[in-house]
């Protein structure tokens, strides 16, 4: 009998995110974050030249493994649980695995910035290491989980991805340094970029995106066999134009309407849950700005692939090198980067919702989730965000140091209410719980996702 308790004991425990470990990453990304929008703001040089030069290629890295890259490992501690039913109970190895990121991270865009590229190689072994450390232990927790076979699916071809593209960017790092790979150089970088980008951060957004996003808007739970279809023919045109990309091959399109079409599937999918939406939480304000960062970020989807489609098929000229900035910027912040903004609005005050309620079960919650932030902060990040994207992709695209300084101050504002906001719906997860004997019951399960 005691046996019995101490089990129902540890599931209930994986089902709960564990708190200080995800709080660390997004801490992480955050200042990863507010570092790069910073740098831009002050030196807007930096950002406004030719996009394949040291200091620029660190300021993507800050956004790419700094932000993206360290919101997506503290996601999966958080929805894991949540959305995934995969427990991620706080391990002693997480913390010095967070440890490494961040000296990993750091090291590849400090090393950039100087324009040492072996330190570069090295570094980014830690931080493909603690990358694949998290997404393995996601990935052999879903296995039996009772989530899409897609969703599965679409987390192991993004940890497949990520261990191509990683070791990759670290050949590239150690040939800069001691030349050894074919004189393939901007083809090369290219591949990389896109493997990373698509291949593991795209893919992770259509498996996570087939579970998280019915929570976000409310709606119905999406079909799978169509989405098995969507990640098979995305992971097909990413392999395939990475190749293409490595030879200078002509393939190299035909692979691109791969992806297209991969996001096609994704698209249509979120058109099906916008047609079967549901009722939102009793009490949530309208409008919902985690849901319009969401189709923001969907509609720079369109555009980038738009933009993607006609880079590849066309001749370089002065029009392309104008052009491939607004792809640049209008993927990593306008799509990847505004998705980031959207899902934590929704998730963070459902994590630290799971800290602030225990013990409150009958005496009813001490706080709901969409009481944790500030509204007004909410709209600031909105409103910014909005305003400062085109602005900061029209600047690179047009070498206007003063239009990257306005676009970047702009989203360093947002960046900055954003991580107040952060702040105070974490400082949530950090409250004194009822005492028992006003409360007697049980830590709170996991919401059943739709």
């Amino acid at each position: 009998m005691a046996g019995a308790e101490a089990s129902g004991s540890a599931a209930r425990r994986d089902g709960i995110p564990p708190r200080i470990v995800p709080i660390l990453y997004f801490a992480l990304a955050h200042a990863a974050l507010l570092t790069a929008l910073a740098v831009t703001a002050f030196r807007p040089g930096e950002a406004s030249g030719f996009f394949y030069q040291p200091r620029m290629v660190a300021l993507v890295h800050l956004v790419t493994l700094g932000w993206i890259g360290a919101s997506i490992l503290g996601s999966l501690y958080v929805i894991g649980p949540m959305a995934l039913r995969t427990p991620m109970p706080s391990r002693r190895a997480d913390g010095i695995v967070w440890l490494l990121y961040v000296i990993g991270f750091s090291g590849v865009a400090s090393h950039f910035w100087i324009n040492t590229y072996g330190g570069v190689g090295w570094a980014a072994l830690l931080a493909l290491g603690a990358v694949l450390h998290v997404g393995t232990r996601a990935l052999l927790g879903i296995r039996s989980a009772p989530v899409q076979s897609a969703v599965k699916l679409c987390l192991f071809l993004a940890n497949l991805n990520i261990l191509l593209a990683g070791g990759f960017g670290i050949l590239l790092a150690f040939d800069k340094a001691h030349p050894f790979l074919p004189a393939r150089e901007l083809g090369n970088v290219f591949a990389h970029a896109h493997l990373s980008a698509i291949g593991w951060v795209g893919m992770m957004v259509m498996g996570t995106g087939l579970r998280m996003l019915p929570m976000i808007l409310p709606s119905a739970m999406p079909r799978t066999r169509r989405a098995v279809a969507g990640a098979l023919v995305m992971e097909v045109g990413v392999v395939g134009l990475f190749i293409a990309l490595l030879f200078g091959s002509l393939a190299a399109g035909i692979f691109s309407l791969f992806i297209a079409a991969g996001f096609g599937i994704l698209l249509s999918q979120v058109g099906w849950m916008l047609r079967n939406r549901r009722p939102p939480p009793p009490g949530h304000p309208r409008p919902d700005l985690g849901v319009w960062h969401a189709v923001q970020a969907l509609m720079y989807l369109v555009v980038a692939l738009g933009l993607g489609l006609f880079l590849v098929f066309s001749p370089e000229s002065e029009l392309t090198y104008r052009l491939a900035p607004l792809y640049g910027v209008f993927g990593l912040l306008g799509f990847f980067g505004q998705l980031v903004v959207g899902v934590e609005t929704r998730i963070l005050p459902m994590f630290a919702a799971y800290y602030a309620n225990r013990n409150a079960c009958r005496a009813g919650p001490v706080i709901k989730p969409h009481q944790m932030p500030s509204r007004p902060l909410q709209w600031a990040v909105f409103l910014l965000w909005t305003a400062g994207i085109p602005l900061l992709a029209a600047g690179m695209s047009l070498s206007s140091a003063s239009l990257v300084r306005s676009g970047a101050s702009l989203l360093l504002l947002a960046a900055s209410a954003m991580t107040l906001n952060t702040v105070l719906i974490f400082s949530h997860a950090f409250l004194r719980p009822v005492p028992e004997t006003q409360a007697p019951g049980h830590l709170p399960s996991t919401p059943a996702a739709p």
